[in-house]
């Protein structure tokens, strides 16, 4: 399976737990569709380059996944779902 690595930057007016929290979340998700977790690490809050959606800071999460290219049903869900709830997600 291909080794896939996520970036994830949540908003700063959350806590440090809350942040961690959603990096295990995305971690569920992508275990209930087939996928594996290799590693996940939690960068902190750091300032970003420049400025989203009115934020100068940011959360910063990696996390290095195990991933098929499609899902058990053969249609590729388990890269599309991640995707999708990564899209959706305003954190």
């Amino acid at each position: 399976m291909p080794l896939y690595e996520h970036v994830f930057i949540s908003r700063q007016d959350l806590s440090n737990t809350q942040a961690e929290g959603l990096v295990e979340h995305f971690g569920v998700v992508l275990q209930d569709n087939g996928g594996t977790v290799v590693n996940s690490e939690y960068w902190g809050l750091k300032t970003m380059a420049y400025k989203i959606n009115k934020n100068r800071k940011g959360h910063y999460a990696m996390m290095r996944t195990d991933a098929p290219l499609r899902g058990c049903s053969g249609d590729g869900t388990t890269n599309a779902a991640q995707r999708r709830r990564d899209a959706c997600s305003d954190y």
